[in-house]
């Protein structure tokens, strides 16, 4: 055995103490090659082997055959993988079982099977041995396996015959001259590089095989010059390298496979070409108007050269693409558009116009060899931003109102668009005044729309929201959701609208309309938003009362809602602030108390129904409207917390006079019945006039009980009650009769009482 046996780990002959792995299977073969089994196989073997089925190993070794027609020997190196695909038993039986190692029994195998393939083949090919092993090396791999799988093996074989290729041959920067198949008009530079590799065995099938590198050239450069005449187009030459590259490697392999030699690699060269297979290009151009306008037009155009159109290029002289394209596109455009002018170029139309550009300069383009594949027209005319939705600023300036020396200031935004170029023509060229008359048209129209508008609804209702409460009461009037005025913002904007579509026929979008009047608002907001101005030195003192009522002083807070726009100007040019107003007030505030009847403070609370309250709020805004055009609001109005216990003692004092004020009623009842019995006992006899002088001191001791009642009676006391009572005991003594009924007390005097009776001056109860 070999040390580098590889078929050992497949098969081998065992040895005395080669005991099997566990993968292994033991044969025993007797000498005539029969597999012996059972309890005495090893004693009747003739010869043990260890076998193992589905193991591949990799196997390298040579075969050999004789060329007898250049005598010498041809040694075929190989490589395969090996492993028994079978029973053990079959292959053992089969291919090993002889008086070798089956290391040597599988190299001779090979050997037989290539030697087979060589007298019944490889004979007829009629090539050297080399040769033909080389040209057949993948049938004699195919003749191999199936040689060794009829005994029992599987095998990869492959004869490793690839470096028997003879030293290769670089030829490198060829240079030399072709004429294409489809303009020989003209010659190119064509430049190679390529090895010749040996396609062959010996190298020299063909006795007449070139023997030097120069040699080679020209074969090399008279074969390619022909494939190139033949096959290869204009086209092809300037932008197809592949397709050149496998033209000329086919048509050298022709010529050279003669000589046992084929191309490997190769590089090959050409011209630069003139045009580019497909480019972008960029093409300005001039276009006059109808009358006189000139219109830039700038085209984005992508040409190619079909390959049918490369010699019809060159043929042409190969001319500048870019000037060529302008002047054709131009004179194109030219034709389209006779005797057009410069309105009908809409956004609309340029699609149209384009296609027919195009259509136009294909065939142009088609006559000189070039394509076109696609073209963008991009006109520069700047009105086209007419027709799409633009804005226009309007500058604030001063407008009129209806109201004299009351101009009113703003400025305006306007969006909007013109149907067709030719509503703006006569605007837009030679000078480009579209804005500008849109700017007078506006200002006109405003003009007119402010000057029917009250300086009153433009400074209180010019937009929705009322964003502007400089008026007295205005947001007093949203707030109770009165129905929304005609606001002055829509009635301009409406205005401005039909002015821009009478006149110039524009397709108005929106027009903003912002105040810009600030300075005399933001003086009119000022006291819209001034703080309330709380009084608390305010002094009211009941001059009318009876007795000496002391002052009290009152809080008063007072909102001033706003100025009228008629006295704006007037109170700015003095400098008049909310602070001014405010002390004014603060004086005609202490004049109106000082001059109310007393009865007021009588009723005195701190409702907003008060009576007086509700008397000096109008007398102070009665007086605000007339000075001060202004709108003013008591927020509050009562006595300060410090006085109310003088309020109390003087509200106990009034009790007082009132029941004084009872006593002296009561009395002048008593004094009339006196009166009016003293007459009835002048016509009646004795006896009666007896009696009746005792109900009449009855009833004079209960009108005198009733005014000893009054007089007492404690302050915070009810005292109808017992004078009802008094009374009721009286209307019984007139019942017996005899005595006149006590007079109903006179209707209520003026507060104004002196003393007990209407003429006489009597001292003051207090």
């Amino acid at each position: 055995m070999k040390p580098n046996d590889p078929i050992r780990d497949v098969v081998r002959v065992a040895e005395a103490g080669d005991k099997p792995k566990p993968e292994e299977k033991e044969i025993f073969v007797d000498a005539k090659g029969a597999v012996k089994t059972g309890l005495l196989a090893s004693v009747r073997a003739h010869r043990r082997y260890v076998a193992r089925a589905n193991y591949e190993v990799e196997v390298r070794s040579e075969a050999t055959l004789r060329d007898f027609e250049n005598n010498h020997t041809v040694v075929v190196p190989y490589r395969c993988r090996v492993k028994i695909a079978g029973s053990c038993d079959t292959a053992v039986v089969g291919l090993f079982h002889h008086d070798h190692e089956p290391w040597y029994v599988f190299r001779e195998e090979v050997q037989k099977a290539v030697s087979d393939w060589w007298k019944r083949s490889g004979r007829q090919l009629g090539l050297p041995a080399k040769v033909a092993v080389y040209r057949s090396r993948t049938r004699i791999a195919d003749e191999v396996a199936k040689w060794l799988a009829a005994r029992g093996l599987a095998v990869d074989w492959v004869a490793e015959v690839d470096g028997w290729d003879a030293p290769a041959i670089e030829l490198k920067d060829l240079a030399f001259d072709v004429r294409v198949s489809d303009y020989p008009d003209k010659t190119y530079l064509l430049k190679l590089s390529l090895e010749l590799q040996v396609s062959s065995s010996s190298g020299a099938l063909d006795p007449k095989q070139p023997q030097t590198e120069s040699a080679w050239i020209e074969r090399v450069t008279d074969a390619s010059r022909a494939v190139v005449r033949s096959q290869v187009s204009l086209h092809t030459y300037f932008h197809d390298r592949d397709a050149l590259e496998q033209a000329l490697r086919a048509g050298l392999d022709r010529e050279l496979d003669r000589f046992g030699r084929k191309c490997g690699w190769m590089v090959a060269k050409t011209e630069a070409p003139e045009h580019a297979k497909k480019s972008w290009r960029d093409v300005e151009f001039d276009w006059q108007a109808l009358h006189g306008r000139v219109v830039k037009f700038n085209v984005r155009l992508e040409t190619f050269i079909e390959s049918s159109g490369e010699p019809l290029y060159a043929r042409h002289g190969r001319p500048d693409l870019d000037k060529w394209f302008k002047a054709n596109l131009a004179d194109a455009s030219k034709e389209l558009l006779l005797k057009s002018d410069f309105t009908v170029l809409t956004p609309a139309y340029a699609d149209e116009l384009r296609n027919k550009l195009e259509a136009n300069i294909k065939e142009r383009a088609a006559s000189i060899g070039i394509g076109l594949r696609a073209l963008v027209l991009q006109s520069k005319l700047p009105e086209w931003k007419y027709l799409e939705r633009f804005e226009v600023v309007v500058p604030q300036r001063r407008y009129q109102s209806v109201t004299a020396d009351f101009p009113v200031q703003f400025d305006m935004v306007i969006t909007g668009s013109f149907g067709s170029l030719d509503d703006i023509q006569e605007l837009a060229w030679p000078t480009d005044k579209v804005e500008a008359e849109v700017i007078k048209v506006a200002e006109n129209a405003a003009a007119g729309a402010v000057r029917d508008v009250r300086v009153e609804d433009y400074l209180t209702r010019f937009e929705p929201g009322t964003d502007n409460p400089v008026m007295p009461g205005t947001n007093k009037l949203v707030a109770q959701g009165t129905a929304a005025p005609e606001y002055v913002r829509d009635r301009i904007a409406a205005q401005v609208r039909r002015g821009l579509e009478d006149q110039l026929s524009m397709k108005v979008v929106s027009v903003y309309v912002r105040q810009r009047d600030t300075e005399l608002i933001e003086f009119m907001r000022t006291f819209a938003r001034a703080d309330d101005a709380v009084f608390n030195d305010v002094v009211a003192k009941p001059s009318d009362w009876t007795f000496d009522a002391q002052e009290f002083k009152l809080e008063v807070a007072v909102r001033l809602n706003g100025i009228g726009p008629r006295r704006a100007f007037e109170l700015k040019q003095k400098n008049l602030s909310p602070d001014t107003i405010f002390n004014t007030i603060r004086r005609w505030l202490q004049v109106e108390l000082e001059s109310s009847e007393s009865a007021m403070f009588a009723l005195f609370t701190s409702s907003r129904d008060d009576p007086l309250r509700v008397k000096v709020a109008k007398a102070l805004q009665e007086q605000a409207s007339a000075s001060y055009d202004a709108g003013i609001e008591l927020v509050s109005f009562r006595v300060l917390q410090s006085d109310i216990a003088k309020l109390d003692q003087a509200k106990k004092m009034l009790q007082h006079q009132e029941a004084y004020l009872k006593f002296v009623e009561a009395k002048q009842r008593i004094n009339h019945s006196a009166e009016r019995v003293d007459g009835a006992l002048a016509h009646t006899d004795d006896m009666q006039e007896l009696a009746r002088k005792n109900r009449l001191a009855e009833a004079e001791a209960i009108a005198q009980k009733r005014i000893g009642i009054i007089k007492d009676a404690p302050l915070e006391s009810d005292l109808e009650a017992d004078l009802n009572l008094l009374d009721e005991q009286a209307r019984r003594l007139e019942a017996a009769g005899g005595v006149p009924a006590l007079p109903k007390a006179p209707g209520k005097s003026s507060r104004k009482v002196n003393g007990p009776d209407d003429t006489k001056p009597g001292p003051k109860p207090y």
